[in-house]
């Protein structure tokens, strides 16, 4: 179709091009928007073609790009505020769809679960106002998740181990989801919502990391924030005094909940700390090892130049997940999370949403469904997961 759209909103036309995270100049390098400066200004418009993929590329619907103005929403600069914004302007526009796309889950949570997230309600009343993360408050959190140390303990697998708080966190009414961010230096963000929070994951870093950022991302949502999780630390030094004690809480926050000081000091008295200690302390509390060398400097049990060399050997580099071995299916259930999936073949199979909906839901396209579904029987009951 070469006829032009002349009835489109050039504003809109900028509008989007800035939220997906584009540079004028990044789009007007693709062969087929070289004119997209001259769509802005109103000096000429796309054909149906062009503007098919100007919606592709920067992942909106095509119908909005014809709305008579530009639509309000939420934008990672007014969420995520314990962030500068220099940082947050060099967010990849990945990031900035990802964030879109963390608002609609918890819209379809919202549906899903017909206005009541019971089981949230429920953790948070439990759970009780919280200003400090003290260890009754870490115990309490550890009995709602239901996981306790001997079974941490006995997991030997990141993987299953992060499974097992995932959907540990779905049957309290936080659901997780993952996906592979393309950007090395954002582990992962949290949106908070009274009913619905939602934590989204990069699946590019290691399983330690993720464990990590996955109770990173619960202490900022207890304490009622929106937060963007970056791999380069420096930036909190440059914070407000506030934003900053918020940093250094959620960070200490997972790391009690993980190694618990008690724990720890029994199994730590009396022993030789050196690199093999630390790497057998690791494995046995299933985190990282550089987790352990910092609980050993908050402690002073090590110097900063040792806990710098520790680091530096261990620092772990962003690799990419193999598990399923590319398997289609396996990696939909994996980025939605068994609990998301469950609760849409529930709802689905009880007559309770539609055909149509449970697709929309699920993301993927509607000849793939039954497929998923069969997948998901065969792996779940099998034990894949």
């Amino acid at each position: 179709m070469t006829e032009k759209c002349t009835s489109i909103n050039p504003e809109i036309l900028s509008w989007a091009r800035e939220s997906a995270g584009y540079s004028l100049e990044d789009v007007c390098a693709f062969s087929s928007l070289k004119k997209y400066s001259e769509w802005e200004n109103g000096r000429d418009f796309p054909t149906y073609t062009q503007l098919e993929i100007i919606a592709s590329k920067f992942k909106r619907p095509l119908a909005i790009f014809f709305f008579p103005e530009i639509p309000k929403e939420i934008t990672p600069k007014k969420s995520f505020r314990t962030i500068p914004e220099y940082e947050l302007d060099l967010l990849s526009p990945t990031i900035n769809f990802l964030f879109r796309k963390g608002l609609s889950m918890q819209e379809n949570l919202k549906e899903l679960k017909e206005n009541q997230n019971t089981d949230y309600i429920n953790f948070i009343e439990q759970i009780g106002d919280i200003d400090r993360f003290d260890s009754s408050i870490l115990t309490k959190i550890r009995a709602l998740l239901g996981i306790s140390f001997e079974t941490q303990f006995e997991t030997n697998s990141r993987e299953d181990m992060f499974e097992m708080w995932r959907n540990a966190f779905a049957d309290n009414g936080i659901y997780v989801f993952k996906e592979a961010f393309k950007d090395d230096n954002v582990g992962g963000f949290c949106l908070y919502d009274e009913m619905y929070p939602v934590i989204f994951i990069n699946n590019s870093t290691t399983k330690n990391r993720q464990i990590f950022t996955l109770f990173h991302e619960l202490a900022h949502l207890l304490l009622k924030g929106n937060h963007v999780d970056l791999a380069d630390r420096d930036y909190v030094e440059h914070l407000p005094n506030d934003s900053k004690s918020v940093e250094i809480v959620c960070n200490k926050f997972a790391g009690d909940f993980l190694v618990p000081n008690r724990l720890f000091n029994q199994m730590i008295a009396g022993k030789r700390i050196n690199e093999a200690f630390i790497e057998q302390l690791a494995n046995k509390f299933v985190v990282s090892q550089e987790v352990i060398a910092r609980k050993l400097l908050d402690k002073n049990i090590i110097t900063n130049a040792y806990y710098n060399k520790i680091a530096n050997i261990l620092k772990e580099a962003v690799q990419k997940n193999t598990s399923g071995k590319g398997h289609y299916y396996y990696s939909q259930i994996a980025y939605l999370g068994k609990r998301y999936v469950e609760l849409i073949l529930d709802k689905y199979n009880s007559s309770a949403i539609s055909f149509e909906q449970a697709v929309d839901y699920s993301g993927i396209k509607a000849k793939n469904f039954g497929k998923l579904e069969s997948f998901y029987i065969k792996t779940v009951y099998g034990g894949a997961f």
